[in-house]
């Protein structure tokens, strides 16, 4: 009445109102929320909401005081406005069906609708289960009721067996993380909707929700388990039964009301008369059970006439003085009873008993204060074990049982230690890294992380031996601490689409959060691919998680085709590579992301990227194919699917999980009893597949059941000195299961077979060593030809067995080889340069290097006659030996910015990691610009990397306009004088960086210098003018624009090979049989620009088969006989390749005409 009565006293002279009637009061926090109807005619709408807005505002209606930004109108003024942390856990398992399974989504969206959805008011995430669990989306996913209306709708039903209580354990531990949104001070509320019996147990997984402060309720359809409901849900209020899916709606408006009124828990504690037990800290003992029945039981009957009472559960039980029992309670009462559940609390307890049971009458305490878990984490000095990683097993519960009591035994000293739950337990090498949440008041968190720290760094808590370094807090206690190297490869074909590829970008950042990325830690690159692929920045890159993920979010999308092989075998060979910044001795994952077929063949690169000790997850997303992710992925562990990209967050979890705990892999071998062929080298040869198969398939079977056990690889197989077959392998197995590893594998192969596998009994190898990867380079002075750069053909693989067999036939003699893996071909001059990667133990390294250097400085690698002088080793062995005279003109302007401008140096610095330097080999000259053109050094001013990058870090940004064409110009003229260390014979490239649109004609500046025969490339960042690139550039191969500066090293490894290529022009003449004009001579007239472009043109179609064909340029037109044309064209081709080319262009040109 009073309510009404003082909007009536406000809305009264309103012509048409009909009645006002209060149909809601609720409480929000200490205050009361009215929800009232108005009725009145259409035409007075306007008038009702301006006075009324205006009343509130004032702080006054009539005579109530009101809160001045409380007016909520409509629809708005229905729904819940409480900020909530909701987690809706679906049961998804086969006893559902597909219809039910929609009438359960329905009831979400029904649900999610009474809800003000937002990042300050109500989150929602969703988890489906059954057997498997599935996040479809956490609760920072979706901040708006359509988001989060077309999540659900898209989800799929999932079917299987009932695992309730291990989905509530995923739920409680990952759903609610802040990770996937959870803040702090909101309620966390779990609704459960499941339809039958769960074949694991519930109650201590819910138990341990509540322990978190989650409230549970827990909706049973048709054939539930009443018994397990009560178990799950918080009380016997928030659980509800129907008997079919067709009467779930009859629960959605009592489920909205009961959350909506859901606050923080306040936290209690009393002291009990009686004797504390290490049983009290396992939820599973009898008297843990027990002992909570009681105290639940009796201090429920003691709030049950509060108005506003919801729920009792035991948090927490430790040892008090005397030996007694500190019992922590949390109670979720309604705000405006607090103070009345104190008092009553308190007061009770003066009395000396709640109840039956017995308590310290000055024990009561009552947490006034807002509290916060402080989460820590640490290594126990014990030996790491299956059991341990089970938390099922009663090892697990008696270790987590020793180190909660041995971390409370030192925080004694600390006031209101509410609870201390072992979170997470993961194996730290062949040590126990331990997770510990403590639930404590705001103001003694310091303290608390300060007496744990300290007693970590003294390497012991209670009778507990830890490592001294190893405290973590907050964050960084969360997050997986390994050390690893993971590069994401992503499909960006154009069947992904420009939305789902943005729920990739969004996969990858989510991720990421779960590592802690830096450069003794986790390290990320990411490469996309489509029909080509582009590094979009390597692992060095960058050291903070924000870093990596702005650049992530900067990765524009790039179409095209599906050429997955090709991707995998670019990120073996320059991904992981040590100057992009792989680590000797830390695991190196590949993950690969993509959406469709591949249109070339994926096993092959993949065994490659494996037999390197990559370790490859395989994630297909739709129109996957699941014969190639099978090829692809390192296991079946490693491999996953999902029907469309919005589930792709569904598989963050077990992602990172399975990432975090990928060891460094183990070598072993054995010697089969068969006869060794060389065909076995050729490993897409039938014989190396039915080998490698039938032995991959038996040891898999003898190691399936190692905890621990991950997937293995055969790396190679090698003649023995009586010409049997050594196979290699590589096992990935978690350290602590090394051991057992080793000793199944040895006592196999001592009974003589694996399977039908008859293997020498004495053979079995475990590599105890360090083992590491060599790298050699030299050169056959066979004649290189194309089919020896095409990896797909016949002639290559024969030439890779020959060369690989030729380095085995020399190496018997040295203990500890590995494998032998020819990784690049490429042609020096006319010769074959092969690059040769070693796997073999670190003892035995120095005397591998010897033995092959002494070879080739014979002349001779088995059968191979190769020059003496050509042997490299290590990653010198990767970079590029051509002679080559580079300059690198860099756009100094104004646009750049200081801050890009440093990113062009670093790209610059990370080139010239790339080349030889030397006198003899690459030399490079920097020459800035803008208005002005400032020659930074000259290319025979440094001959070393290191005095060279120095340089480079050393260049001042200019500023200025930008005049590209008269920069091109004075590189012309100068850049590549012998005085500056031009060289005859050299090939000489200009590389031009340019963020921008030049004032000047660029054209002839750079037609000029092609005149003259340098190769120009031309990079475009951001802001370039495409048109004008072209005009720079030799040819379309060496053209290439980024979006922005970040994403300039993603051309780096292209942009080397290229480079590396390049030769000096080969020139040719030709008369056309049209008038000369003098026109052509003017390179800027539209004559000279016609014939050049139809003549390039044609010259280009009639040379493109050539292998080793990189472009051509028109020199020059001269009049011949009869005024006709004399054209001088310098044509880019390889060595090996330009008689060939010299014969196509005469028998071209005898026809008497080009096209």
């Amino acid at each position: 009445m009073r309510v009404e009565s003082a909007i009536l006293s406000i809305l009264g002279h309103i012509p048409g109102l009909l009645s006002v009637q209060v149909t809601h009061v609720g409480c929000v926090g200490l205050n009361i929320r009215i929800t009232v109807n108005v009725v009145l005619v259409s035409s007075s709408s306007n008038t009702l909401v301006a006075n009324l807005s205006a009343a509130v505002e004032s702080g006054r209606v009539g005579n109530l005081t009101v809160d001045p930004s409380s007016l909520l109108f409509g629809k708005a003024a229905l729904l819940c406005g409480n900020s909530l942390d909701i987690i809706y856990l679906v049961d998804g398992s086969g006893s559902v069906g597909a219809n039910n399974f929609e009438k359960v989504k329905l009831f979400i969206k029904k649900a999610v609708s009474g809800f003000v959805i937002g990042p300050a008011a109500t989150q929602v995430g969703v988890i489906q289960y059954s057997s498997k669990i599935r996040q479809e989306f956490s609760m920072n996913s979706f901040q708006t009721v359509s988001g989060l209306l077309g999540a659900i709708d898209a989800m799929e039903y999932m079917q299987g067996g009932t695992l309730t209580g291990r989905a509530i354990r995923y739920a409680s531990k990952y759903g609610f993380s802040v990770f996937d949104g959870a803040r702090r001070g909101v309620p966390k509320v779990l609704v459960v909707v499941t339809d039958g019996v769960s074949s694991d147990e519930v109650a201590i997984p819910a138990l341990e929700a509540q322990r978190q402060g989650i409230f549970v309720y827990a909706i049973g359809v048709s054939n539930y388990d009443a018994e397990q409901l009560q178990k799950i849900a918080s009380t016997n209020e928030s659980s509800a039964m129907v008997d079919n899916f067709n009467l779930l709606d009859s629960v959605r408006n009592t489920l909205l009301t009961s959350v909506c009124d859901v606050t923080p828990p306040v936290y209690a504690s009393v002291i009990l008369n009686t004797q504390f037990t290490t049983a009290l800290r396992n939820p599973g003992s009898a008297e843990y059970t027990n002992l909570s029945v009681r105290v639940k039981t009796e201090v429920s009957r003691l709030f049950l006439s509060i108005v506003g009472f919801r729920s009792v559960s035991v948090v927490d039980y430790q040892a008090a003085a005397g030996n007694r029992v500190k019992v922590v309670l949390v109670v979720f009462v309604s705000e405006f009873a607090v103070t009345s559940t104190n008092q009553t609390f308190i007061s009770i307890t003066h009395t000396g008993s709640i109840g039956s049971i017995s308590v310290d009458a000055s024990s009561a305490f009552v947490v006034g204060e807002e509290t916060v878990p402080v989460v820590v984490s640490l290594v126990v000095r014990d030996l790491c074990n299956a059991d341990l990683l089970n938390p099922d097993s009663a090892t697990y519960r008696a270790f987590v049982t020793q180190v909660e009591s041995a971390v409370l035994s030192i925080l004694g000293n600390i006031p209101a230690v509410l609870s201390v739950r072992v979170t997470g337990i993961r194996c730290s090498g062949l040590n126990v890294q331990v997770t510990i949440s403590v639930t404590v008041t705001s103001t003694s968190s310091n303290l608390l992380i300060t007496t744990v720290s300290t007693a970590v760094r003294q390497g012991s808590i209670g009778n507990l031996t830890v490592n001294a370094d190893s405290f973590l807090s907050g964050m960084a206690a969360l997050v997986c601490q390994n050390p690893l190297d993971i590069i994401f490869l992503i499909d960006g074909s154009g069947s992904v689409g420009a939305s789902n590829f943005e729920k990739v970008k969004q996969l990858m950042q989510k991720t990421i959060t779960g590592f802690d990325i830096g450069p003794n830690t986790t390290q990320v690159g990411v490469i996309q691919y489509s029909s080509t692929v582009r590094q979009e920045f390597s692992m060095n890159t960058f050291h903070t998680n924000e870093a990596v993920s702005t650049v992530i979010d900067e990765i524009g999308y790039i179409r095209g085709g599906t050429l997955t092989g090709k991707a995998i075998r670019y990120v073996s060979r320059y991904g992981f590579a040590e100057r992009d910044g792989a680590r000797p001795g830390v695991p190196k994952v590949l993950i690969v992301v993509t959406d469709g077929v591949s249109s070339d063949a994926v096993k092959q690169s993949a065994l490659e990227a494996q037999q390197k000790g990559i370790f490859v997850f395989a994630i297909g997303v739709a129109g996957y194919d699941m014969a190639q992710l099978e090829q692809i992925a390192s296991s079946n562990r490693s491999l996953a699917v999902v029907d469309n990209f919005n589930l792709l967050d569904s598989l963050r979890n077990s992602l990172l999980t399975g990432v975090c705990d990928v060891p460094s892999p183990v070598v072993i071998s054995l010697t089969l009893t068969i006869q060794y062929s060389t065909t076995m080298r050729n490993q897409t040869s039938i014989e190396f597949g039915s080998i490698s198969t039938s032995l991959a398939t038996e040891l898999s079977r003898i190691f399936v059941d190692i905890p621990g056990f991950q997937g293995l690889t055969i790396v190679g197989l090698q003649p023995t000195p009586t010409n049997q077959v050594k196979a290699t392998i590589t096992v990935f197995v978690a350290q602590f299961s090394t051991t057992t590893m080793k000793v199944t594998f040895i006592s196999a192969v001592q009974t003589g077979s694996l399977g039908s596998i008859s293997v020498n009994t004495s053979s079995a190898l475990v590599i105890e060593q360090d083992a590491t990867q060599l790298l050699v380079s030299f050169v056959i002075t066979d004649p290189c030809n194309a089919d020896f750069l095409n990896s797909d053909s016949a002639a290559y693989m024969q030439f890779v067995i020959r060369v690989e067999n030729a380095l085995l036939s020399i190496l018997g003699n040295i203990p500890g080889i590995l494998s032998v893996k020819v990784t690049s071909i490429s042609c020096s001059g006319l010769y074959i340069r092969v690059t040769i990667s070693l796997g073999v133990v670190s003892a035995s390294s120095g005397g591998l290097v010897t033995a092959i250097s002494t070879d080739v400085s014979s002349g001779s690698v088995g059968d191979l006659t190769v020059d003496p002088t050509s042997f490299i080793s290590g990653e010198e062995a990767l970079v590029c030996r051509t002679p080559l005279d580079i300059i690198l003109l860099l756009d100094g302007s104004g646009s750049v910015g200081a801050y890009n401008f440093e990113k062009v140096k670093q790209f610059s610095q990370k080139l010239v990691e790339t080349f030889d330097i030397g006198p003899s080999a690459t030399q490079i000259g920097v020459i800035q610009y803008s208005t002005r053109v400032r020659q930074e050094f000259s290319m025979n001013s440094f001959q070393s990397k290191e005095t060279l990058s120095n340089a480079v870090d050393d260049i001042a940004y200019m500023r200025g306009g930008t005049l590209t064409g008269r920069a091109i110009r004075y590189v012309s003229r100068y850049g590549f004088a012998r005085s500056d260390g031009a060289r005859p014979g050299v090939a000489k490239v200009l590389i031009v960086v340019t963020d921008g649109i030049s004032y000047d004609g660029v054209a002839t500046p750079a037609y000029k210098a092609r005149q003259k025969g340098i190769l120009v490339y031309a990079i475009g960042v951001s802001g370039y003018d495409l048109t004008q690139l072209e005009q720079i550039a030799s040819n379309n191969r060496t053209l290439a624009v980024v979006d922005n500066f970040n994403l300039l090293d993603s051309l780096r490894n292209t942009l080397l090979t290229g480079v590396c290529d390049a030769v000096p022009p080969v020139f040719v003449c030709v008369t056309l049989t049209t008038q000369f004009s003098i026109q052509l001579r003017n390179p800027d007239s539209s004559e000279f620009s016609s014939i050049t472009s139809a003549l390039i043109a044609e010259v280009s179609q009639l040379f493109t088969s050539i292998v080793g064909f990189q472009g051509a340029t028109v020199v020059g037109y001269q009049p011949a006989p009869d005024n006709q044309v004399k054209v001088s064209i310098a044509v880019f081709v390889a060595e090996f390749a330009a008689t060939t080319m010299k014969q196509t262009f005469v028998v071209a040109v005898s026809t008497g005409n080009l096209g």
